[in-house]
């Protein structure tokens, strides 16, 4: 049994946050739309529903929207509204955090934010995969990155981005090559470890200090299935929680990170709840990071 099993999530905060008034706000990407265009396992639609039932009362100045359905299969659509609910709450200074779903949540996501944010933002992206995938037919869960990519170069902006975790044995030859010619600078999974943590926080506060803002996007399929068995695609070759929690608190150190996601729980494959449980106690670091820094 592994020895960081998360047993419990008892969520508390002084809400004294020094920094600004903003709070956070939950929004549920109930799909699995793009899990299914991918041809990975369905169910990740339920996620937002079992990380909430793991989480606990929330915490002062943390408000839950609800979720966001994906109706007939209209997974294009259901980005848009995801997209039209975060600029909204980036316009009142809020943090939008959210919960699904398919990590096509991240396209959804960005249509948001760059709604909103005027300079450079940089997005940070805990993942065994690159999610560079080709979108000619369409979008799913393995094309939100190259879509974003596509949208910042129609608008002569820069794509900022920097995927920690990648599994070899999980990206084609051809995403290696996508991600070369995108100027795409990465952290093998092989390399995320603690006692290589030094030398990865270096690139991350490299590629921060580049960047005027921070997109943070945590795929919990980056973590091995002795953590995190309830995703679409596990591997028993992944992160261990307290190396992505290193990473989480620098990351939120900035003060730079905007807004933030958590994609591909799926609760047709957990085992006691081991991935909900998971995923309520990052958020209760994000609560934190965000609400007492």
């Amino acid at each position: 049994m592994p020895s960081e099993r998360i047993t419990s999530i008892v969520f508390t905060s002084t809400a004294k946050n020094k920094m600004n008034n903003s709070k956070v706000v939950i929004i549920g990407y109930a799909c699995d739309e793009g899990v299914r265009r991918n041809n990975g396992r369905v169910g990740a639609k339920s996620g937002p529903d079992a990380i909430r039932k793991c989480m606990g009362e929330l915490p002062p100045r943390v408000t839950d929207k609800g979720n966001i359905n994906c109706e007939n299969g209209n997974l294009e659509k259901t980005q848009e509204e995801l997209g039209e609910m975060v600029e909204k709450e980036l316009k009142q200074g809020n943090f939008p955090l959210v919960i699904g779903g398919g990590h096509d949540i991240a396209y959804g996501h960005f249509l948001g934010i760059n709604k909103v944010m005027q300079g450079t933002v940089g997005i940070i992206n805990l993942d065994a995969h690159f999610d560079l995938r080709p979108f000619h037919n369409g979008g799913n869960s393995g094309t939100p990155f190259n879509q974003i990519s596509a949208l910042l170069k129609a608008q002569n902006k820069i794509f900022n981005y920097l995927p920690i975790g990648i599994r070899q044995s999980s990206n084609s030859a051809e995403l290696y090559q996508t991600a070369k010619t995108l100027n795409v600078q990465y952290v093998p999974m092989e390399s995320c470890t603690l006692y290589n943590i030094l030398k990865i926080k270096k690139i991350i506060q490299a590629f921060m200090d580049e960047v005027e803002c921070i997109y943070l996007t945590i795929d919990l399929d980056g973590f091995s299935s002795a953590y995190c068995p309830g995703v679409s695609a596990a591997s028993p070759v992944g992160f261990q929680p307290k190396f992505a929690l290193d990473l989480i608190h620098q990351i939120f150190s900035s003060k730079k990170v905007i807004s933030c996601d958590i994609a591909e729980m799926n609760p047709i494959y957990d085992d006691g709840q081991k991935t909900a449980l998971l995923a309520a106690f990052l958020i209760k670091r994000i609560f934190e990071s965000v609400l007492e820094s």
